[in-house]
């Protein structure tokens, strides 16, 4: 079966800045999607960190033709999917029991380009060694936007459940 692509599905949880230097250093290119920083000191900071890794930073606004480059080239792409969306960026689901737009890019990608969709999550283990926990994941030709989307928000679900104090998410979560 022909390899096309991987979206790396995440959180603000654990030391997520550190998945995707983990994930490089390990395998690879790979490509972020975020947005600027207003402060211009972390931001060079952030991009120093990157680079020596071949991480590519993909600003979210306008940043489409750079996500679908990136799956075509073979490079993994990863997503923050735990962001507050309007209904137009996220699909309708339950979340905690309480009904959000969920961010439905990542499965958005996937119908698009075929690339798999595997949820990733980095926490700090009893060993204070930082573990990385993949889940397995749906097919995205056979599976519709909203079963995509609803896996992922699981798997947020159930991080968050298993060590709640390592998920980080001072903004407004919940429209």
């Amino acid at each position: 079966k022909e390899q096309k692509g991987v979206i790396f599905a995440t959180a603000h949880y654990g030391n997520w800045e550190l998945l995707s230097l983990a994930y490089a250093a390990k395998f690879g290119a790979i490509s972020i999607v975020g947005k600027q920083l207003k402060s211009q000191r972390m931001t060079e900071l952030l991009a120093k960190n990157r680079t020596q890794f071949d991480i590519e930073l993909i600003d979210k606004k306008g940043g489409l033709r750079k996500m679908l480059s990136a799956i075509k080239n073979k490079r993994a792409l990863g997503i923050l999917t735990d962001q507050n969306c309007t209904d137009n960026e996220g699909i309708k689901l339950d979340f905690f029991g309480k009904r959000v737009n969920y961010q439905a890019g990542a499965s958005i990608l996937a119908k698009k380009t075929g690339a798999l969709i595997i949820p990733a999550y980095i926490y700090q283990g009893e060993d204070e060694k930082f573990h990385i926990k993949f889940f397995k994941t749906l097919d995205p030709l056979n599976s519709s936007l909203e079963e995509l989307t609803k896996y992922q928000a699981k798997t947020c679900e159930e991080m968050i459940q298993f060590k709640p104090d390592e998920y980080f998410f001072f903004h407004r979560r919940f429209a």
